[in-house]
């Protein structure tokens, strides 16, 4: 718990430091590896950490990207308030997986 916690507050404080104005949305931290995912859609960024050091290793301009869940293998999926499913992970650039007649929110399960 205190891991998670530390890597929460490192997370949050390069969101606000990044994508200021910004509204963090989203934070899924991955049981697989030690990465931490975190949306700010009005800052119009995904982020991805090192939990265990709170290291940036990913910054991806997506419009309006709110939710984020974890991915068998390691990665995240995103989704935008303009229907958009993103996969990211820690070792490329995100990519569109698909685009559907849907108005995502940040809660995804």
């Amino acid at each position: 718990m205190l891991r998670f916690t530390c890597c929460l507050i490192a997370a949050l404080m390069t969101v606000i430091t990044l994508c200021l104005p910004a509204l963090a949305a989203s934070v899924a931290a991955h049981p697989q590896n030690d990465l931490v995912a975190v949306t700010a859609p009005r800052g119009g960024r995904a982020l991805i950490f090192e939990g265990t050091s709170g290291r940036l290793l990913r910054n991806e301009a997506i419009i309006d990207g709110a939710g984020v869940q974890t991915l068998n293998g390691g990665d995240f999926l995103v989704t935008t308030g303009q229907g958009k499913l993103i996969k990211m992970g820690a070792s490329g650039p995100a990519h569109e997986l698909s685009t559907l007649p849907l108005h995502w929110d940040n809660h995804l399960v």
